[in-house]
């Protein structure tokens, strides 16, 4: 198998070295699928049949293979770009208000109304309690009163 041979090659070069046989045969596994490395080695495939082309002198398997090559994928660049000019685009009305943003005031009136609510409510409690804490200070100054009086 060429794999065997490429290990045996690898030794036999680098026996100066001594840095024994290759390692790196787990991450060639995992990487020789992911379509950057899947584009490079293609590239190399052609490279060495453009050499062969030129000997041969025929056109018809230089045009094949310029179709057989897959796109790259897309960058970063332009997937954020694509993302934004989506997230802008996509979601507009004819008269230019986007849809996004009408659903987000709609959802900003009813958390505006629920928080009036819970602050109405917050109110009332208030009230309560600072009624409660009067009427319970009447009761003891009334209370207060009284020992005075009976004390005297």
């Amino acid at each position: 198998m060429w794999i065997d041979a490429a290990h045996k090659f690898y030794v036999e070069d680098n026996k100066d070295a001594k840095l024994g046989p290759f390692v790196g045969i787990e991450i060639w596994k995992t990487c020789r699928e992911v379509s950057k490395w899947k584009t490079c080695n293609e590239e190399l495939r052609n490279a060495r049949k453009r050499k062969s082309f030129h000997l041969e002198g025929g056109s018809q398997e230089h045009d094949e293979i310029s179709d057989e090559m897959p796109k790259r994928p897309m960058g970063q660049k332009a997937a954020k770009k694509a993302a934004k000019d989506k997230s802008k685009g996509s979601s507009s009305d004819d008269d230019g208000s986007s849809k996004e943003s009408a659903i987000d005031l709609h959802k900003l009136d009813k958390y505006s109304k629920f928080q009036e609510e819970t602050n109405a409510n917050r109110t009332k409690i208030l009230e309560l309690q600072q009624k409660l804490s009067s009427k319970k200070l009447e009761t003891i100054k009334i209370a207060h009163l009284t020992t005075q009086e009976n004390k005297e």
